[in-house]
């Protein structure tokens, strides 16, 4: 992009940034905004981010930079108006910012701060809208909507488009269409809607009460497993450097909460790679083209977009659970008679970055032996509230180990937080099934990394696998359109409905952005460098699963406790 000259409150600047917004924060103004989020599309409708361009007031981040630009940021009369802006919205938001979710990481309350708005300035009618928690995993409150339109964007960037605005003037609210329910949608549980959200109109459904209960019920032993994206991001709500990596003190903190044993998800990942590789191999050796490319099925969003729009495609869908649905399923069988404890008495809570994970842990196939492999499911931000609650200071902790029957894991199932990470621990592994030894070289750079869209050969030492790697649902309905059409042609295909993966999932940290999810991404992959155990079958803790219970990948009892069925959804009859 061509370099331009600007005039930024008297002072000469150049830049290559294409909007205005962008090109004054790049010299250190910041400019307060609520409906501009850096990876979505501008609207320009919170009026907060306006500036003197030539003596005109213009919306900031939807302005294109040109060449010779008189900008004033800060003048009496943008402050003013700013200000003015900034108290229009707050007159029909409710100010119950103590007892708010977002209370301490909500932009409007920190823009309210800093530009000096301290009380309600403004009365008039205000708006007594119903809560919808009709979802098992996201939960709207339409009263504290500020109308900025980020959700609506995100759901539209997913291609599922269920958020719109409806009604006029002063009764506009964003939400499905005809004033309808989440659960009476196609909605798939992403929470790119939540992530999104500057204050607190969308959120993931809170479990912490149920799970703090079942913690201090004697009777049950509570098992908690945490997911590969977790031990590199939850500390950026804690006040840590994004990219942190706190997995052994993560186990610290956990058992001082008080769970019976911590586990690690990225076990389950090891488990799940020994299962789909040898599911993929079969489909490759029994030359089923009907049922190739397969699909990676760990991710529950993709699942359900998959149901509900890709119909054509479920029978390519890997029948494997996700992995923590794996792991669950273990702890209360495999675990359960290791430790000599009845599987009735065991509380499975998973920690995930994905508001998904909530729904999924509630489907019927979910279940064996009438128990649910998983109980509850919290959020990044949910773990990073009840340790602030606790007043526990996870990186002043020492650090404890997983605890046993199962508590290795393999750096390729770390892996799986990250885009292509699936795919590489699944290749790498089945580079061994294949072959009988293990890959001369076990990186695939050409997997990795945040492009949209990734189509790739993988060299299996010497048996050649095409790959595509996507994140986020819209670009894979892209991609599928291209495999349906036969322009693109592929083995494998990994889907994650997250953008850069599970740790740009709709459970994460606010904000993220790219540069977040980049420096999550470099996180997971420094562990792979630094690790000794690089591959799933490879796994002790795996092997003696096999040998002790589950017998081989693919065998009665894996597929009884490991595998699961999909069914065809009507969007328009959820």
């Amino acid at each position: 992009m061509s370099t331009k000259t600007i005039i930024v409150d008297g002072n000469e600047v150049k830049t290559d940034k294409e909007m205005l917004i962008d090109a004054i924060k790049d010299i250190g103004i910041k400019v307060p905004s609520l409906c501009h989020h850096p990876d979505l599309k501008p609207w320009a409708v919170c009026r907060l981010c306006i500036v003197d361009v030539d003596g005109k007031i213009v919306t900031s981040c939807n302005t294109q930079v040109r060449e010779g630009m008189k900008i004033l940021t800060h003048s009496e009369r943008i402050l003013d108006e700013r200000k003015m802006n900034l108290k229009l919205i707050l007159a029909n938001h409710p100010f119950a910012c103590e007892s708010c979710i977002r209370n301490g990481y909500c932009e409007l309350q920190k823009l309210a701060e800093e530009m000096n708005v301290k009380k309600e300035e403004i009365q008039g009618e205000t708006r007594n809208l119903k809560s919808d928690y009709s979802s098992l995993s996201i939960v709207r409150e339409p009263n504290k909507c500020i109308l900025c339109n980020r959700c609506v964007e995100a759901c539209d960037k997913q291609h599922i488009s269920i958020l719109e605005y409806n009604g006029r003037g002063f009764k506009t609210i964003i939400g499905p269409a005809f004033d309808n329910i989440l659960s009476n949608t196609p909605c798939v549980s992403c929470g790119q809607c939540a992530l999104h959200c500057p204050v607190a109109a969308i959120t993931e459904r809170n479990q912490t009460r149920e799970v703090m209960h079942a913690v201090n019920d004697p009777t049950k032993h509570v098992v908690v497993q945490i997911a590969p994206a977790i031990r590199v991001s939850v500390g950026e709500s804690l006040g840590l450097e994004p990219g942190t990596v706190l997995t052994e003190k993560l186990v610290t903190a956990l058992k001082m909460l008080g769970f019976d044993a911590v586990l690690d998800t990225s076990t389950g990942a090891d488990l799940t790679t020994m299962e789909e590789a040898h599911e993929f191999i079969e489909r490759l050796k029994n030359n089923e083209k009907e049922r190739l490319p397969l699909i990676t099925s760990c991710c529950p969003g993709w699942v359900n977009y998959c149901e509900f729009f890709q119909h054509d495609f479920i029978k390519n869908m890997s029948t494997c659970k996700s992995p923590h649905m794996m792991l669950g399923a273990l702890i209360k069988t495999y675990y359960a008679k290791e430790k000599n404890i009845d599987p009735k008495n065991i509380v499975v809570v998973s920690i995930m970055p994905c508001t998904a994970k909530k729904n999924e842990c509630n489907r019927v196939e979910m279940k064996n032996d009438l128990m649910r492999n998983v109980d509850y499911v919290l959020t990044t931000r949910e773990l990073a509230s009840m340790l602030k609650m606790t007043g526990i200071k996870v990186d002043q902790l020492q650090e404890s180990a997983f605890d046993n029957p199962i508590e290795t894991a393999s750096s390729a199932g770390v892996m799986f937080g990250a885009t292509g990470g699936v795919a590489e621990s699944v290749l790498r592994t089945a580079g061994f099934m294949l072959t009988g030894k293990k890959l001369k070289k076990l990186e695939f750079e050409s997997l990795r990394g945040m492009k949209g869209i990734k189509i790739a050969e993988a060299d299996l030492d010497g048996k050649k696998i095409r790959v595509a790697i996507v994140h986020g649902l819209g670009r894979t309905d892209d991609l599928l359109k291209q495999i349906k059409s036969g322009e693109v042609k592929v083995d494998l295909i990994e889907v994650m409905a997250c953008y850069g993966g599970c740790i740009g999932g709709g459970g994460q940290p606010i904000p993220t952005t790219k540069e977040l999810i980049q420096k999550r991404m470099d996180a997971i992959y420094k562990i792979d460098d630094n690790s000794e155990l690089r591959t799933s079958y490879e796994n002790p803790n795996i092997q003696s699963a096999y040998y002790k219970f589950l017998k081989e990948p693919g065998s009665d009892i894996s597929h009884k406790y490991l595998h699961t069925r999909y069914f065809t959804r009507d969007p328009y009859n959820p």
